[in-house]
């Protein structure tokens, strides 16, 4: 664990998911590296071996680099980098299987130490990122174990080994005390030694660099805490101490009590419908978190962040997402940093979502079939399974009537016999007492027939009544049924025309015995309503999904139209509805569809309201004073629109018609124009112009290149100094304008004077001669920069003068002036003046 001194904290998405303790990370931090080292992988083509990352890198000048990345099946692959265009495309030898899109990558420079990190946990965070911690991790600490490696002191020149120990791993901790703050400072030793006390030491650095202090302590404990602290830079050390005074060797550390620095970047990542901010500082300090403000509208005053913008809140960074989040839109963050002590200013940062249609579109592909309406749109009709399901429910209501046929067949049978027998018997009694007392029963069997017709009658009415509700009742059945399946109604009849005929002979069985019969008609009706009701709740039950479907065959054609009305709810108690009306037609094995349907659904995101529709052809046709032109028609995944009138368009790529088109905008940004004119500025890194002609002025700031210059590239100016007949005498003044933001030079090439010698033809001396003289003076900004005379010699002038940029104008004064001995007219010449200005540049040449 001495070797296992680092530790390092990260939050990831999803990613974080494949991770388990005792997982062993690589680390590519490119605030620690100095250099990008790490990102995402933007776009991979695999036919021709090139990786697209997120940021630039540079490969060294010798050595092997590898990229690390990762396969589809979540391992670390190394592949090795041949080339780099652009800062960002890469050529690696080969393209491991299933390396996708944004997934991530790091660089392995031959001048980079591997970092190693085993992770200790992982967390969950609110915003749904996972917080992983992990240690710094030495594959070759167990081997270093084996071979015998000892941690041990120097004991050497001590008694009993009493060295006082030296320590380690100290840190401190700054909380907020009332305004002002106080430290902890843990730290622990290798080896505990008996009397042994530690002995602290705080300095803080002073405003001309030194250091004061501001105290010192002795425990002997391995914590100690410093209180009511101000801000300022500090400085602790901590030794160790025995009981004989020996001290140990000492351990530091350096911290800061104030206000944490802003971010010195602020990294966006574009996503679909999202952007995910991470600030950067430019040394990292784990105490330090970020504040995340948001706007949709650019804050043109800082200080107005609070009062305008909305607060996210506090973390390493942050993920806006949702619908309103819209691809071409600028959005706003202002993040500053935040720690115990206070806050640092706002920086701004300004990005947009993921533009790729392309991928938008597969990112809606998913969405809508998550939902529960793209599932049952998607869905194909399958027409032997309704046949099947319309003979089961068909199969299903035969069976229950059937088995209330036959319950009210043996019942009816019971109860017959049973008031056939009563009656048997009575007639028996009746029998028996007429015989006996035929005479004297006359007038009682009178009676007894009389009552018997009024039973009878009685009997009639009551069998009539029931009769009329059991049909009333078996019609209303027969029709609720009806609707649902045609051979309900066959059931009915049937199971009527059998009722009547059961009734039929109970009605000539039962003459007199009406109250019994009365009974159990009664209890028949009964038991036929209750079990009346339960077809009926049977049947509202299949119907309680209303599903209408139309189904034929014809030969080789098999046409299905479905129509789906459902509300229901999910596994989280929330309530979705939809409708869809789908057909679908097959014919030698191929199936033509076309369907539409409307639906409201609770999301993750929110209730999610959609119609979505399926088809070879959509289109939209205004019928107006009998118009037939569609408005638009969608058809082979393209979409033809009659005449568009639209705010704001983005589009990735853009083609006129023609053949070929007068006007193209491809996805790489090339335009094609077959004729433009540009009244705005035009700004281009390269490319080429053809018989151009620039009709005022222009500027070339960096470096230009010409086979063939005709024009004032070079500015020269000349002119002849002035003569009175025989000699030359007058002033030229040369004024070169500071009006170039670069250095220039002034060369002026050689100018040539001279006077005269002359015979003196009055002397009688025939070697007698005199002297015409011819002298120049030079002045810069009036200061004398040459002054000569020249007489039958000639002389030279001829100069190169520096001119910086912003030191002002540069005025060259030539004065020529001539005179001859004894005052006599002299006879001189000087060549013509000329002055060439050009920058001044070393670029391409050399001089030793």
């Amino acid at each position: 664990e001495l070797l296992e001194t680092q530790t390092v904290d990260f939050s990831v998405g999803a990613e974080g998911l494949r991770h388990v303790p005792g997982d062993v990370i690589e680390i590519c931090d490119d605030d620690y590296a100095g250099i990008s080292i790490g990102g995402r992988v933007l776009a991979v083509n695999s036919q021709t071996r090139t990786l697209t990352l997120d940021r630039e890198i540079t490969l060294p000048s010798s050595g092997t680099t590898l990229i690390s990345l990762v396969d589809g099946q979540g391992s670390p692959v190394s592949v090795e980098v041949q080339s780099v265009t652009d800062g960002v495309k890469v050529k690696v030898s080969r393209v491991p299987d299933g390396v996708a899109e944004y997934s991530v990558w790091g660089l392995k420079l031959p001048t980079l130490r591997q970092r190693l990190f085993r992770c200790v946990s992982i967390r969950e965070n609110d915003d749904g990122t996972y917080a992983i911690t992990a240690v710094q991790h030495v594959p070759e600490k167990e081997a270093i174990v084996d071979n015998g490696a000892h941690f041990d002191g120097d004991q050497s020149g001590t008694v009993n080994g009493v060295t006082p120990p030296a320590v380690q791993h100290l840190t401190v901790e700054v909380t907020a005390d009332s305004g002002e703050y106080q430290v902890l400072a843990r730290w622990d030793t290798p080896k505990v030694v008996k009397g042994v006390s530690f002995m602290l030491r705080l300095t803080v650095a002073a405003d001309d660099g030194s250091e004061r202090l501001v105290s010192t302590a002795r425990t002997t404990e391995t914590t100690y805490r410093f209180r009511q602290l101000a801000p300022g830079n500090y400085r602790l050390t901590v030794r160790a101490v025995n009981s004989r005074g020996q001290q140990g060797d000492p351990a530091s550390v350096s911290f800061r009590i104030a206000a944490p620095a802003a971010p010195s970047r602020i990294e966006l990542t574009p996503g679909y419908f999202q952007i995910t901010a991470t600030p950067h500082l430019a040394v990292y300090d784990p105490t330090v978190q970020f504040e995340f403000w948001f706007s949709e509208k650019r804050i043109a005053d800082i200080r107005q962040v609070e009062t305008t913008a909305r607060y996210l809140g506090t973390g390493s960074q942050w993920l806006v997402s949702g619908q309103n989040i819209k691809p071409g839109h600028d959005y706003y963050f202002y993040i500053r940093s935040v720690n115990t002590v206070g806050k640092s200013a706002f920086v701004e940062a300004v990005g947009q979502p993921s533009n790729d249609p392309a991928a938008y579109l597969n990112f809606f592909r998913g969405a809508i079939n998550k939902t529960h309406l793209g599932r049952e749109i998607n869905e194909r009709i399958d027409a032997s399974a309704l046949r099947t399901e319309v003979e089961q429910l068909e199969n299903e209501i035969n069976r229950e009537m059937t088995q209330l046929e036959k319950d009210v067949r043996q019942r009816a049978e019971r109860d017959i016999a049973g008031v056939t027998k009563k009656i048997t018997a009575s007639e028996n009694s009746i029998t028996e007492l007429v015989a006996k007392k035929s005479g004297e029963q006359s007038l009682a069997i009178a009676k007894v027939d009389r009552k018997v017709d009024s039973v009878s009658s009685e009997i009639r009415q009551t069998v009539s009544r029931s009769t009329e509700e059991n049909s009333r009742q078996i019609a209303q059945v027969r029709q609720y049924v009806d609707d649902k399946s045609a051979q309900i109604s066959t059931v009915v009849a049937k199971k009527s025309g059998e009722q009547s005929m059961a009734i039929a002979e109970v009605d000539r069985k039962v003459d007199r015995m009406g109250s019994e019969i009365r009974q159990t008609v009664s209890r028949s009706t009964e038991e036929n309503s209750r079990q009346i009701a339960q077809i009926r709740q049977y049947v509202d039950d299949k119907g309680s999904q209303i599903k209408q479907s139309t189904d034929k065959k014809l030969g080789s054609w098999n046409a299905s139209i479905e129509q789906i009305q459902k509300v229901q709810e999910d596994t989280r108690r929330n309530l979705n509805s939809m409708w869809a009306v789908k057909l679908q037609q097959t014919r030698d094995g191929r199936l033509y569809i076309a369907g539409i349907g409307a639906g409201i659904e609770n999301t993750s995101d929110g209730i999610q309201s959609q119609i979505l529709m399926q088809a070879d052809r959509i289109a939209m046709i205004n019928p107006e004073n009998g118009n037939t032109t569609p408005l638009f028609v969608a058809q082979g995944d393209q979409l033809f629109m009659n005449d568009v009138f639209m705010k704001r368009l983005f589009a990735v790529s853009i083609t006129s018609s023609g053949n070929p088109p007068a006007f193209s905008l491809t996805p790489d940004g090339r335009l094609t124009a077959k004729n433009a004119d540009i009244s705005g500025n035009v700004n281009a890194n390269s490319g080429s112009l053809n018989n151009v002609t620039i009709n005022e002025n222009c500027r070339v700031l960096g470096k230009l290149s010409a086979s063939q210059i005709e024009g004032d590239l070079v500015k020269t100016v000349g002119k002849a100094f002035p003569r009175n007949n025989s000699y030359a005498s007058g002033t030229i003044t040369v004024t070169v304008y500071d009006d170039q933001g670069f250095d220039r030079q002034i060369i002026i090439p050689p100018v040539l004077f001279r006077g005269m010698k002359h015979q003196n033809f009055n002397s009688k001396n025939q070697q007698s001669y005199w002297y015409s003289t011819c002298k120049l003076q030079v002045l810069k900004n009036g200061q004398e920069i040459f002054h000569e005379p020249a007489t039958d010699v000639s002389r030279v002038f001829s100069s190169v003068i520096d001119m910086p940029a912003g030191y002002g104008n540069v005025t060259l004064t030539f004065n020529v002036s001539s005179y001859g001995a004894n005052n006599w007219t002299p006879t001189t010449s000087i060549s013509d003046l000329l002055v060439v200005v050009m920058k001044k540049a070393t670029a391409g040449i050399t001089i030793s």
